[in-house]
């Protein structure tokens, strides 16, 4: 846990955004509000929460996009390669929901690929 509050306060983020999730089901999606949690650094890699089941939505993430469509517990991940120094990430579904997500690595040393 340790490590995970570490990587959180660099990320800028609460320490619980990056705690593995526990054994619980995830409710449906119907009146949850949709959210994004950085998953993976490298690939770049979050999880959405909370869209509508069977939704198409859009996320993008600096000038990449991908259209992923949500699971039957309005869920899904999505990673994306070579963005490595920070984001900004917003998924729109095409049922008007709608969660972004930013972080940087301003406090650590930085490489772009």
């Amino acid at each position: 846990m340790a490590v995970l509050a570490l990587i959180a306060m660099l990320l800028g983020l609460p320490a619980t955004s990056l705690a593995p999730e526990s054994g619980t089901k995830a409710s449906p999606s119907s009146s949850a509000r949709p959210t994004l949690t950085l998953v993976r650094i490298e690939p770049l890699t979050v999880a959405g929460r909370g869209f509508k089941r069977g939704e198409r939505v859009s996320v993008s993430a600096n000038t990449r996009r991908k259209v992923v469509v949500a699971g039957m517990n309005g869920g899904f991940t999505i990673s994306f390669r070579g963005i490595s120094c920070g984001a900004v990430i917003v998924a729109r579904g095409s049922e008007g929901s709608r969660a972004s997500l930013a972080f940087n690595f301003s406090n650590v040393h930085c490489l772009e690929p």
